[in-house]
């Protein structure tokens, strides 16, 4: 990846995030927010400064060792991971509202998925990887829907969490999350879990999606460490993220 390349994402991830932590306390500051909020608002903005510092300084480093590209996009995807994060809490702050549009922690069904996949006793189970598989059940405003349908918000992009627990009965492996276009399938925003223990482990991560198409939840599991034995995904929830 050339290096005027990675410079350009330097200063862009650096924009965003100093740019949204900064409105997010002049706002609420505004608001008439009590000394103690304003404070814990402050401490806030520092973590995130802290960590946009840590991940500018990898990316700085691969630069300046001539990294391979694979090194280059890894650490690219975590700059984007925390801004789709901050973007998420940020938005929290404001007056919001969340949709529930799967929640498997009440029920969760074979049928609620396409691919390579089983589902026994509300466990979601990958007996064989590498798979692919996508959701196909989404509650949307009452009504049940195989798809989440594009939104006629004019917000730059919609916001949406993914939270499950994982586990791996051998090995490891990579479970990557993405939201696709219903029409061409292309990812239009990914976050990735290692999964590499055989205890139940929380995932929880942040999408940033445009807002003009129509759009479902895929997941692709790749190994990383042979031999690999069965993946087992419970409580999947997906929850979307809206101004009032």
């Amino acid at each position: 990846m050339p290096n005027e390349i990675i410079v350009a994402l330097i200063a862009l991830v650096t924009s965003v995030i100093g740019g949204i932590s900064g409105a997010l306390v002049t706002n609420l500051a505004n608001r008439g927010k009590t000394k103690a909020e304003t404070e814990k608002l402050k401490a806030e903005t520092e973590k995130i400064s802290l960590e946009n510092l840590k991940l500018r300084t990898e990316v700085e480093h691969l630069s300046s060792t001539k990294a391979d590209v694979q090194q280059v996009n890894e650490t690219v995807q975590k700059l984007t991971s925390t801004v789709a994060e901050v973007s998420y809490e940020l938005t929290a702050k404001r007056s919001t509202s969340e949709d529930v549009l799967y929640d498997g922690t009440r029920n969760l069904e074979g049928y609620d998925f396409k691919g390579e996949v089983n589902v026994i006793n509300r466990v979601i189970m990958v007996n064989r990887v590498p798979a692919v598989f996508w959701l196909v059940k989404y509650e949307i405003a009452g009504r049940t829907s195989d798809y989440i349908p594009a939104s006629g918000n004019s917000e730059v992009a919609r916001r949406f969490r993914v939270s499950c627990e994982a586990r791996i009965s051998q090995g490891s492996c990579s479970v990557r999350f993405h939201f696709r276009d219903r029409q061409d399938s292309m990812s239009l925003a990914i976050d990735e879990q290692i999964v590499d223990g055989s205890n139940w482990e929380s995932v929880d991560l942040f999408f940033r999606v445009p807002t003009n198409t129509d759009i479902h939840l895929g997941v692709n599991v790749q190994p990383l460490a042979s031999p690999v034995g069965a993946l087992e995904i419970r409580n999947l929830v997906v929850v979307e993220k809206r101004l009032d």
